[in-house]
């Protein structure tokens, strides 16, 4: 009896271990959390870069009685001291249809260069820009002298600029690319200026 007994108990299957017995002998494992930031925003190139950008651009104030919406083309370089604070020299050319009812399809140029300090508020991969400045700001021409929008046949005067933007950086630590809008004004264009938005994309060391 008792040796049967015995050889019954032997032959009985284990108990199922529970779940707090499964983890004790290492049966079951939790996969662990990846910790790395994806893109991780060190890992972007910071320092000397280049940027070029293209956009429609629509004149504001006594010039826009004459100058119709301009092709914009914009370039800067400068320094990127942090993702959140920059210096930076800007270049950009507007190419506008002059029409005063007697002289039409004339082609006005207006060019700017500036100076300016662009702060950010990074997220991520995202950075909200804000940026402003001044310099010199030229015209190809006195048509505004004869359509009555300024005083004198003046070619520079003084020159300030200021707008809002959006950068996206490119998987790529190099590259980032986005969009600005932008204000562009002097008392050369009869204190009006430009609204201009640009498409860029911009290349860091």
């Amino acid at each position: 009896m008792i040796a049967s007994f015995a050889i019954a108990l032997a032959l009985a299957p284990e108990p199922a271990l529970g779940p707090e017995e499964t983890q004790d002998v290492g049966v079951v494992e939790r996969p662990e959390e990846d910790p790395e930031v994806f893109p991780d925003p060190a890992k972007f190139a910071r320092g000397f870069f280049v940027e070029a950008g293209v956009g429609p651009g629509f004149p504001i104030g006594p010039a826009a009685r004459v100058l119709g919406p301009a092709v914009s083309i914009a370039g800067r370089t400068g320094y990127e001291i942090r993702r959140w604070i920059a210096l930076q020299l800007h270049a950009t050319a507007n190419l506008s249809r002059y029409d005063d009812g007697v002289l039409r399809n004339e082609l006005f140029q207006q060019y700017a260069y500036t100076g300016e300090v662009r702060f950010g508020i990074p997220i991520r991969r995202f950075v909200i820009l804000l940026y402003g400045g001044a310099g010199l700001y030229q015209v190809s021409s006195n048509l505004l002298q004869v359509a009555g929008v300024v005083d004198d046949n003046g070619r520079f005067g003084l020159a300030y600029d200021g707008g809002i933007g959006l950068d996206v950086h490119t998987l790529s630590k190099h590259f980032s690319g986005g969009f600005l809008a932008g204000w562009l004004g002097s008392p050369r264009v009869g204190n009006g200026g430009t609204l201009g938005v640009h498409l860029y994309l911009r290349w860091t060391l």
